[in-house]
């Protein structure tokens, strides 16, 4: 646990914001927020890896003498355009240490008729041991966290509205299909986070997470310049289109065949 907290603490310490343009209307631009990339000795790399947006970033240790031998090799990557996605991962061997962490906010406005509104809010996210990755939503106007899905050194929650959907102290991922009550014309905060360390005893460490919103009909989605929505794809089985194309034929040679049993009675 202590451990998990030093990673969150030298990733809020060592603060870079990079900001993407906003368009035009009133959603506000999004931020890089934290960003923490080095791979050194015992608990500490001098100096941090400077992070590039949006992309992969990486960077290796190894320790020479008369340092404590050890390896540790780091990498984050985020990709906004399409549908905003974070992910870090690290490795460790020895006396070294590896920290990844990324944190991006940006924001979103439904517009149609006025009143409360119903968006479903589909979210993967995992971890690890030592890890942990994040999507919440807060009320800009009032800095309420309508919807938080959360894991963190093995243990997840969904909070929606203040409440618990979810609480799970042995699961280190969430795939969650979520309905979050907004209100129309209100402008609300997504911030995702992804924050790994691995060392010795955490020889490997992962994280990820990906939101996607789904709005009713007769309502518009304003998101942050920069910042698409779009669902991850789901590749088709092998198998699939082998069954397409054999159904395809089967319907060819039954039309051929319906077509010779009428033939006798054309004139």
């Amino acid at each position: 646990m202590k451990r998990a907290f030093q990673t969150l603490f030298f990733a809020t310490a060592i603060t870079s914001s990079f900001i993407v343009a906003a368009r035009a209307d009133s959603v506000p631009a999004s931020m890089w927020n934290d960003s923490v990339l080095c791979a050194g000795e015992f608990e500490f790399c001098t100096p941090p890896l400077a992070k590039s947006f949006p992309g992969t970033t990486s960077a290796s240790f190894t320790s020479t003498p008369p340092q404590p031998a050890g390896t540790a090799s780091v990498s984050a990557t985020e990709s906004v355009s399409s549908s905003p996605s974070l992910s870090a991962t690290a490795s460790a061997s020895g006396a070294a240490t590896g920290t990844a962490g990324i944190s991006f906010t940006y924001y979103i406005e439904l517009t149609g008729p006025s009143g409360p509104v119903q968006m479903t809010v589909d979210t993967q996210g995992s971890g690890g041991s030592d890890s942990q990755a994040f999507v919440a939503i807060a009320d800009t106007t009032t800095s309420i966290q309508v919807y938080v899905a959360q894991t963190h050194m093995g243990v997840t929650y969904v909070i929606d509205n203040r409440n618990y959907l979810e609480f799970d102290v042995l699961s280190n991922s969430f795939s969650r299909s979520d309905t979050v009550n907004l209100t129309e014309g209100v402008i609300y905060s997504v911030t995702m986070d992804v924050a790994v360390t691995a060392n010795s005893s955490f020889p490997t460490q992962t994280a990820s997470v990906d939101p996607y919103f789904i709005y009713p009909e007769g309502y518009s989605l304003d998101i942050s310049e920069g910042v698409g929505n779009s669902p991850s794809p789901t590749p088709l089985p092998a198998a699939l289109p082998l069954l397409a194309s054999g159904l395809g034929a089967f319907a060819l040679t039954g039309r051929r065949r319906r077509r010779k049993a009428v033939a006798p009675n054309s004139p």
